[in-house]
């Protein structure tokens, strides 16, 4: 084939190559306008139905069952709620209920909510623990195990008063912790905690003791408070009354302990 037939031919093939591709851009800009008109028709389809089910008596909340509660009244519980009876069910979907419910009672840790159908919603509620109480402007309010600060609906003589600054408060809450899963009798005669600014522990007794219990070391738990319990157990018969029990080991390797003063 002599040259210019060569290029005569590699032009018409270049033309048709050319006019497939704009055939093929063109049948798919077609069909992506009708998918786009099809996906607009449908979802105003799916929104008009939405709006008449919403809408419908049929689906509106009839039902609210609470489990869980504790401390908060079932009636405060529901009045919180930003969709309650007679509201839609539908449009409960779309509603934040675990954040606020928290706002509202910053003593409930975990709350789920179940919907079903034609008009009932169940709300499961886990309340915080509280393992000691601590005074903010003047009210008591509970602190668990996760170093959450809440306003007690109650007030009970069991819990222990904690006393620290905001950034020293964990390191109460740890000690607290840490007694109660090595030795949990122990915890129920603590009527105060105190931490100072040095990360000391100070703990008092319901019956007036002192225990000076130094740095808080997580590691050493188990080993000091069976030392007290010997420490206790050996004064209750020598002593009437324990004034200061000092479990800082002092050079010689001892405890220091206070008999209380009696009088006479």
């Amino acid at each position: 084939m002599s040259p210019s037939k060569r290029h005569r031919r590699h032009f018409r093939v270049r033309t048709k190559i050319r006019q497939k591709r704009q055939k093929l851009a063109g049948n798919a800009f077609k069909w992506a306008g009708v998918g786009a008109a099809a996906c607009v028709v449908l979802f105003l389809a799916a929104r008009k139905s939405y709006e008449m089910i919403a809408a419908s008596d049929a689906f509106r909340i009839r039902t609210i069952e609470v489990t869980g509660l504790e401390t908060i009244k079932e009636g405060r519980f529901i009045e919180c709620l930003p969709e309650k009876h007679n509201n839609s069910l539908p449009l409960s979907y779309f509603v934040n209920y675990s954040g606020t419910i928290k706002r509202y009672f910053p003593q409930i840790r975990k709350v789920s909510v179940k919907r079903m159908l034609p008009g009932t919603l169940k709300f499961r509620v886990q309340e915080r623990k509280p393992i000691a109480f601590m005074k903010k402007d003047g009210i008591s309010c509970g602190i668990d195990s996760e170093n959450c600060v809440f306003p007690l609906t109650y007030f009970t003589d069991s819990l222990p008063e904690l006393t620290a600054e905001p950034p020293d408060r964990k390191t109460g809450v740890k000690f607290i912790g840490s007694v109660l899963e090595s030795n949990s009798k122990i915890y129920g005669r603590f009527s105060g905690i105190s931490i100072s600014r040095t990360g000391n522990v100070s703990v008092l007794f319901r019956n007036g003791t002192k225990i000076i219990w130094g740095r808080f070391i997580p590691s050493e738990i188990r080993d000091k408070l069976k030392m007290l319990n010997d420490v206790l157990y050996d004064s209750s018969s020598r002593f009437n009354a324990v004034e200061c029990i000092d479990l800082r080991l002092t050079d010689e390797n001892r405890i220091t302990v206070r008999p209380a003063e009696t009088g006479g």
